[in-house]
């Protein structure tokens, strides 16, 4: 039973290491991407990065490229190879990291996959790595309840919400739209008070009332409010516009018969 072990272990082992050929960072390869990963580092939210990719043919056949693609919404195929490669040619291959496209995070599991009709070569898997951070941390994140109208306590407590820089990043309203002199934009006006300020440290606090005299249909309410923000910081080049968007919910009565 021993023995049998043991070989069951060599076997899962050696499929390990053949079961992807042309993956990894063996330049020697038949068919090989160069660089075998990359590392996009910090980047800010909102910036579009890009990065070159080489296909590069080692063997003696002509060779085919069947795939290539990422495998995340992020990632984008800006400049597409050739898609045959003679014995000794390369093509390059142009990823766009397009940071806007998802929430900032770590990105892990993400790949840019390449596949031939080499027979000896299985999918490429070229890992795509970075950290996308925002300048900005909002309390909430994007959504304010109000509850039951006819429930509010009296006096009406409003809500607030904090919009705070991070990593040396300044913001403040931007006022300069012509649609919205104040820095901020809602849907249903009617319902609602709004007082902006910014502290001395920076923070921009939006206090936001639900009116006394706010009616509507029975049942739940939506509106939207959006912020208009100018941001400053080390990877900013001057100004830079950027959107807050918040949801605020709450539920009319039904009216009495």
């Amino acid at each position: 039973m021993q023995t049998i072990r043991v070989a069951l272990v060599a076997c899962l082992a050696a499929v390990a290491l053949t079961a992807c050929p042309g993956c990894g960072d063996d330049p020697a390869g038949p068919v090989v991407v160069v660089p075998a990963r990359h590392d996009f580092g910090e980047v800010l939210h909102g910036d579009h990065l890009k990065q070159t990719f080489t296909i590069e043919n080692n063997s003696d056949r002509t060779v085919a490229i069947t795939l290539a693609k990422t495998t995340c919404v992020c990632f984008k195929v800006s400049r597409k190879p050739r898609l045959r490669l003679d014995p000794g040619e390369r093509t390059d291959i142009e990823i766009t990291l397009e940071s806007d496209a998802t929430p900032p995070q770590r990105l892990r599991g993400k790949y840019l996959d390449v596949r031939t009709d080499h027979p000896e070569v299985g999918a490429i898997h070229v890992p795509l790595e970075g950290t996308i951070f925002s300048p900005l941390y909002t309390v909430p994140k994007d959504r304010l309840a109000f509850g039951m109208v006819s429930d509010r306590p009296e006096p009406f407590e409003p809500r607030t919400i904090e919009i705070k820089p991070e990593r040396g990043y300044e913001v403040a309203l931007d006022t300069s739209l012509e649609d919205w002199p104040k820095g901020w934009r809602i849907s249903q006006p009617q319902w609602f008070d709004i007082v902006a300020k910014t502290q001395d440290d920076g923070v921009i606090v939006l206090t936001v009332a639900l009116r006394k005299d706010a009616t509507g249909p029975p049942g739940r309410f939506r509106a939207f409010l959006n912020v208009a923000l100018k941001l400053k910081g080390p990877r900013i080049d001057g100004e830079e516009q950027r959107f807050r968007g918040f949801r605020l919910e709450g539920q009319f009565p039904a009216r009495p018969n």
